[in-house]
Parts: C-alpha cells; sequence; structure tokens
C-alpha cells in the first residue's frame, strides 16, 4: 500500500515546494482535517486554495500521487465517505439548497 507524503505549509510557503503531480489530497489544519480532493495539478490546485479560498486555514497537505483519473476520483469518494471533511460537506450542502456563495459571510442582526 502507498503511504500518503506531507508538505508543511507555512506563512512562507513558496510554490516552487509543491510538485506538479496527478494526486489525492487532504488539507489538514492542526489535528483536524478539513478538505479532500483530487487534481491533476496539486501545485495550481493549492495555489487556487490559498488565493481564491482565504477563509481555508490549513497548515499541512496529505497527498498520495496516483495518475489515473477514475482511479483518484475512487479514492476521494472513498476518503470524503469515511472521514467526513468539513469543507466537503459544506460545499455539497451549499449546492443541494443552492445558497449563493456571497450570503456565506453574512451576519444576522
Amino acid at each position: 500500500m502507498q503511504e500518503f507524503n506531507v508538505i508543511y505549509m507555512n506563512d512562507y510557503y513558496y510554490k516552487k515546494d509543491i510538485p506538479h503531480i496527478s494526486c489525492v489530497y487532504m488539507l489538514i489544519n492542526g489535528i483536524e482535517l478539513n478538505y479532500i480532493g483530487e487534481t491533476s495539478n496539486i501545485c495550481s490546485r493549492i495555489s487556487g486554495h490559498r488565493a481564491y479560498e482565504q477563509r481555508k486555514q490549513f497548515d499541512k497537505i496529505y497527498y498520495l500521487k496516483v495518475k489515473d483519473k477514475k482511479k483518484r476520483q475512487q479514492i476521494e469518494e472513498k476518503l470524503i465517505k469515511e472521514f467526513y471533511p468539513k469543507w466537503n460537506y459544506y460545499n455539497v450542502l451549499r449546492e443541494m439548497y443552492e445558497i449563493p456563495v456571497f450570503i456565506e459571510n453574512c451576519t444576522h442582526r
């Protein structure tokens, strides 16, 4: 069985430190597993998480190199069902109930 590799993130991480590989990955903050995804290029995907989704904090990335897209999707689905990462299920609920993105940060008075 292949083991997950780990990248430790910090305020000074550099894009060059992240490999350009196809993989299944997990975003972890402290000891909390927050997100599981799959990608054909983890470097680009992590850059997207960091730039677009600033509310998502993570300090470690675990990744498993998998070239085949169908296999990546199968592993991703199995891991999500096993661990229920909060960001994966938040997005599922938002899509199910068609909640617009802009409402996420609103507060009720």
